[in-house]
């Protein structure tokens, strides 16, 4: 279901976060949706569903293409069926222009009495007035990009208003203000399993034809990313050549280059003890190769620097 962020946010649901509209029914409403796309993290929706039916903020983090923007839409459509107040926001936007946002999804007036629209802080103060009543949800995506002052704003909203849940969608969102007090839940890669499903659910749309060799060559590729697996078999069928791997599932091999250069030395002393010259003389050359190496790895840049 595709959703017009600019024409869809606006919904005025009178329905309360503590009504009797339990996971299942608000599941059941969004799938009923025509043309509802697979849904292929239904128990990360299920968490999510429950943590705002108890008024409960939450951070939802995950990699870049893990499906997090697909998640949102899916969370707003969800409750926007189900009767909810709910505000679906990108904040790629100014301050003012996202205050409107929020404004116009909750019918929260922007002009005084005189006609006049309302400066930043007056409608931060109207949009408070308003979330204190309750029952309202704000869904940010991308939310790493929200500016540090709406976002200090926002954890005050946290904390005055318990009722008025906010999901926040981040990729990398930093460990401090807003971030550091809302509950986190983290989208773990898809399955090998999925990824081949969602890899040949694609190569049938396009009419590409691709045998089990080809889904498990490409699966590694794709480190249960489902953005990269959509992109993947769309390189196979425009014939693309395989460059490298953009998913960052590896794992950190200094801890074995550690282990053999402890191992070195440890020849290096038995050669000793057998008066070996040659055997000495290698596990030292070896040692050093490897020190240099495990050296050189430790200055390669943080996970922070890295180019992305």
């Amino acid at each position: 279901v595709d959703v017009d962020n600019d024409s869809s946010q606006e919904h005025y649901g009178d329905q309360d976060l503590q009504d009797n509209t339990d996971q299942l029914t608000i599941l059941e409403n969004l799938i009923s949706l025509p043309d509802t796309p697979t849904i292929y993290r239904v128990e990360e929706l299920k968490r999510i569903i429950a943590s705002v039916q108890s008024a409960g903020s939450l951070l939802v983090v995950g990699d870049q293409g893990s499906g997090k923007t697909f998640l949102a839409e899916q969370v707003y459509k969800a409750f926007l069926v189900s009767g909810f107040s709910v505000a679906f926001i990108e904040p790629s936007v100014t301050t003012k222009q996202l205050l409107l946002k929020i404004c116009n999804s909750f019918n929260i007036p922007t002009q005084d009495f005189e006609g006049k629209n309302l400066t930043t802080q007056q409608l931060k103060q109207e949009v408070e007035i308003a979330l204190k009543d309750g029952g309202k949800i704000m869904i940010f995506d991308d939310a790493q990009q929200i500016e540090i002052k709406i976002r200090f704003w926002l954890k005050k909203i946290v904390q005055s208003c318990p009722n008025s849940p906010i999901l926040l969608f981040a990729t990398s969102p930093r460990r401090g203000d807003l971030f550091l007090s809302v509950p986190r839940i983290y989208l773990d890669p898809l399955s090998d399993k999925t990824v081949r499903k969602i890899m040949k659910t694609i190569a049938q749309d396009r009419s590409i034809k691709m045998d089990e060799a080809d889904l498990a060559y490409l699966q590694q590729r794709v480190g249960g990313n489902p953005m990269l697996a959509f992109r993947v078999v769309q390189e196979e069928y425009l014939g693309l050549d395989f460059q490298e791997g953009d998913h960052q599932r590896y794992g950190d091999g200094s801890f074995l280059i550690f282990v053999g250069l402890v191992t070195f030395i440890a020849v290096r002393f038995f050669a000793i003890g057998l008066d070996n010259r040659l055997l000495y003389a290698l596990s030292g050359l070896f040692a050093v190769l490897f020190w240099g190496f495990y050296r050189s790895l430790r200055l390669l840049p943080g996970e922070g620097a890295k180019i992305r």
